[in-house]
This record gives C-alpha cells, structure tokens and sequence, in this order.
C-alpha cells in the first residue's frame, strides 16, 4: 500500500554532480543491524545460515570490532561522516545541541561522496535518530525510514534525486514485515544500476532487532497481550511480588516484532543466558552511576528474567529476520552477475545488555556487551574463513568504503577521515593487527546537569595482557569527591566478563591496575580531542586534574 502525505510533497533533493568513472569499480552493501550486540552470549551463526555459509565462511570476521559510542544516533552518525561523535557534534541522544550541530554536516556524508564519485546511491532503513522527518541530499535515491519501529506498518520516504522521481514520496507498508520490504527494495536498487552501467553503493538499515511493536495501537491488528509483541506486554495488576527494583512501577523489557514465520522457529523454551555477569554488579570501585543502581536496586527478580527470556526469543528470532533478508540480497546479486565484485559489510551501530551488571535492558555503558559489535566482511580478494584480531571501528569502516570506491570525502577545506582505511587488512597477506593499531576507543557523552546516565572514555587492549580496558567515568558538580572521575580497570583475561575493577583505593584494586589508568588516561584525552589523520598516531593529551573532563556536555538534558 502506498500513500503520500501532503506535508512531504514539496520535498526536492538535489543530484550531485558526478565525476567521470575511469574504470569498474566494486558495488558496495553496508547492512547495518541495530542494537544487534557481538556473539557472546549465542553461536549467532548457527542461527544465521546466510552470515556464516555466505559471508564469514567466504570472507573475514573481525573479532575486535567496536561502536564509536554504544547509542544509535552518534554512532550512526559516526559511521556517516566516517568522524568520531566529538567532531561530528552529534554527542548524544535528545540533546539540541547534538542535532543542531549534525544538522549542518548531513548532507556531506558517505551518500553524497560515493554519489560525486558516479555510484548509483540508495539508502534504505533506518536514519539517525532525530532526523526521521529531515531527508537529507546527496543520494541518488532516499528510503528513509520515518516510523522504523512498527515492523508490520513501516512508513518510508520514497525520494528521488533530480528529474527520477516517481510515484509518491512516502510509503506506508501494511501488513508487511519490514525484512521483506527492505530485501525487495535493496535488489530493486541494484537492478536498476547494473542497467545503468552504474556501481552502486547501498546503505541498508533495518531496524532489527531493535524493540518495537508490530502495529500501531490505531491499528486493530494491535495486540496488548501477545508475548510474540512482547514490546507491549500488559503487566499484571500491582507490582510483582519478587521485583523491588522501581517500586510501584511494573518491568518493561522491550523487544521487537519478528515476522510470524520466524517467531515459530525459536524454541518457546529458549531463555535470556544467564552469563557470570547477569544480574550482577561490578564490583570495585564504583562510578556515580553504578553507586545508584547499587543503592537503589536489589536483584533482579523472576519476573524480570521471564520478561528478558521473552525479549531474546523475540531478538533471536528477529535476527533470523536479519539473515533472510542478507540472503535476499545475496541472491539478488548472484542473479546480476555481480557477485563476485560485491563488497558486503555486515555490523551493528551498537550492542545490547539485557541483565549483564544488573541492568535490564539496553545500551550506552562502556561494558563490551554494548560497545563490540559484530563485523562481517566478503569481497574481492578476502580470503575465505579467516579471523582477523585488528582493532577497529566504524569510524575505520567509513575509511574503508571511501577507500574502495576511490571517492572525496568531505568539501574543499573540510578537514580528513578520523579513521583508517581497512583494505590493507583485508587480503590474503594483511599488515599484522599488532601494527595496524595497539588500542580502541569509544566515547560516550553525558549532559552536565542531568548526571543520569554520565559520560565516560573507553580505551581498549586487545593485545596487552591477553585483553584489558580502562574506563574513565566522567563527572561534574554534585557529585563530591567523584567530581573529577571515576577509574576503571578490567583484565580480560582473567575476568572477561568485566565483573572486578582493578582501579582505584578498594581492596580489588590493584598497582597493575591503576598504572594501566595511569598510563591509559593521557591516550584517551587525546583521543577525545583529536582530529583527522591524528586520531590513528596515539594522541596523547595531559588532562588537568583539577578539573571535570571535558566528556561531560555543558548543557541541560532536552527535548527537541
């Protein structure tokens, strides 16, 4: 069903001038999931028989890939521009400043380069988070989606560049699941630049499995009570009698809305893991945060874990969605003769926690359970099956299709890529992981005054005592003698959950662990800061002691 509002009509987005194409370039599909965390609570690929037989058994799985911030918007953002959050300035969520200062890089992004440099563009799925009614110019084609989270109701832009459009610019898909209309879009797509002798690039974005209902509560196919939408549950009356966590207030655990095909083929008795660090807290020294989930919540209880069992069948079955429509798209480029010139990448904007420290549900900690995100990639030249440990992340993958297509990235003037180009680890004799880049890092924004949630720096090691991480809790008035920060030290290999800080005065403190925050710490200030080419030569910057780190917004928590 198609319909077209009134209010979109007068929308334009204007072509991009392309450049000459002095020879074939690769076609180009970034699929990326959301909220879809790494595989560590799962054999993922045993669910997905298209992700392993098609694209990890045929090409390279990057185990130390990581979200340039665990929130949807700044790493959608991030991946974009191919720039870190504090240099595109979309920070965090709900926040003016965040949007106004995104708002004027929009329309400069991955689209608007590889259109420029002659690809046939399309971007179908979900956009970043705030925009959903601002299409931006530069792709050849715009599918953005303005309501993503209503998997069987899905409305859509249906936007043109130049004199092509056709037919009406929204689209409302009722009673189909979003998977199924993605998958038809995305071939379509490619179709129609292979006839037009064009390369193509295609950002494909479904909304899975983040939560969401299958219909909208206008429509009478809504359903309160069916745990297959488990996202609008109804609880029972009165609190449950074992969960103290928000007196007065019953759990709710969101999930999506897997397709009807794909709900039955989860097991009924598949449950949420219980992993080490399920429904327990870190121990150590503590971050303002953490002391408040410590000091106002006791374990969780039954009734919460049957609600997060609820939500991993329904995130288990809706990544099952995820692999149909990869193998969708494969299929399609196997049917174009042009499989064997497709790069595909396969990655998530963040992770997911759904009880790991204690938390029911969600993202935005610097844990790995939010911050390591699958990575899949399969192309020219990539061996089949390998396992590559380089330290990577999104801003490296924007690098990397940049690379590919030999496009321009940004305007004249506008300074370099933040990351670094991936293609020299993607062959069959790749630069050593130890070479290519020692750390990662992720950055997380808070607002100054809401103190909820607290921003942090991460800096990870993959190669430095078989694995270790610092986290550094920002913090800013209020908060007594955390008004600097707060360290973290963890030491994968004896502690890959993340369950014992080393850092800091407690009696788990370590010297090992506060000399890695000691030595850590410079790297990440100048990570935070850096710029261009800089970012990929260790920055290191001497933060003042004295003062709040500048991970921490100056503005109040608002609305747009």
């Amino acid at each position: 069903m198609c319909v077209v509002s009134p209010l979109f009509a007068s929308l334009f987005i204007p072509l991009v001038a392309r450049e000459p194409v002095p020879s074939p370039r690769p076609h180009i599909v970034l699929l990326l999931a959301d909220d879809l965390e790494s595989d560590y609570k799962q054999d993922r690929l045993s669910l997905m028989p298209h992700l392993r037989t098609r694209v990890a058994e045929r090409g390279a799985s990057f185990v130390n890939h990581v979200a340039p911030t665990p929130q949807c918007g700044p790493s959608r953002a991030a991946l974009l521009q191919g720039r870190w959050p504090h240099n595109t300035g979309y920070r965090t969520h709900r926040d003016r400043a965040s949007y106004k200062s995104y708002a004027r890089v929009e329309n400069d992004t991955l689209g608007t380069w590889l259109t420029r440099a002659g690809y046939y563009t399309a971007y179908l799925g979900k956009v970043v988070n705030g925009f959903e009614r601002r299409p931006p110019s530069g792709w050849r084609h715009f599918g953005g989606f303005i309501s993503p989270y209503v998997y069987y109701a899905t409305t859509q832009y249906n936007i043109t560049a130049g004199a092509g459009q056709t037919g009406p610019r929204t689209l409302v898909h009722t009673g189909v699941h979003q998977a199924d209309v993605l998958a038809a879009q995305t071939v379509a797509h490619m179709r129609a630049a292979v006839a037009e002798g064009s390369p193509f690039f295609v950002h494909l974005s479904p909304a899975m499995p983040h939560s969401g209902p299958c219909y909208p509560r206008s429509s009478p196919n809504y359903t309160r009570d069916d745990p297959g939408e488990e996202y609008t549950l109804a609880c029972p009356p009165g609190r449950p009698p074992d969960d103290a966590r928000t007196p007065g207030i019953c759990p709710f655990i969101t999930s999506p809305c897997p397709s009807l095909r794909r709900r039955r083929d989860v097991n009924s008795s598949t449950r949420n893991p219980r992993v080490p660090s399920w429904n327990e807290l870190t121990l150590g020294l503590l971050s303002p945060p953490e002391r408040r989930i410590l000091a106002q919540c006791r374990p969780m209880g039954g009734w919460v874990a049957s609600r997060q069992d609820i939500a991993y069948r329904n995130r288990t079955a809706s990544a099952v969605d995820l692999d149909d429509l990869l193998g969708a798209v494969l299929d399609g480029a196997e049917a174009l003769g042009i499989a064997h010139n497709l790069w595909l990448f396969f990655t998530s904007d963040n992770g997911y926690h759904l009880g790991e420290q204690r938390r029911e549900y969600g993202k935005g900690t610097p844990y790995l359970v939010d911050t390591l995100v699958p990575l899949y990639v399969r192309g020219p030249g990539v061996p089949a099956g390998v396992l590559r440990t380089h330290a990577t992340t999104h801003i490296d993958l924007a690098a990397t299709i940049v690379d590919l297509a030999r496009a321009h990235p940004f305007r004249s003037g506008s300074p370099p890529l933040d990351g670094k180009s991936m293609v020299g680890a993607l062959g069959a004799r790749p630069e050593s992981a130890r070479a290519w880049r020692k750390y990662q890092f992720s950055e997380s924004a808070a607002q100054w005054r809401s103190g909820v949630g607290g921003g942090w720096w991460k800096l990870r090691f993959p190669f430095r005592n078989n694995g270790s991480e610092v986290h550094w809790w920002c913090a800013g008035p209020g908060f007594g003698p955390f008004a600097v920060g707060t360290p973290g030290a963890f030491f994968l290999g004896e502690d890959p959950w993340e369950q014992s800080n080393r850092a800091g005065s407690t009696p788990r403190a370590t010297v090992e662990g506060n000399l890695l925050v000691e030595t850590a710490l410079p790297l990440a200030a100048g990570l935070a800061a850096c710029k261009g080419s800089a970012c990929n030569r260790a920055p290191r910057v001497a933060p003042d002691p004295t003062q709040p780190l500048p991970c921490y917004l100056r503005t109040s928590f608002t609305f747009p």
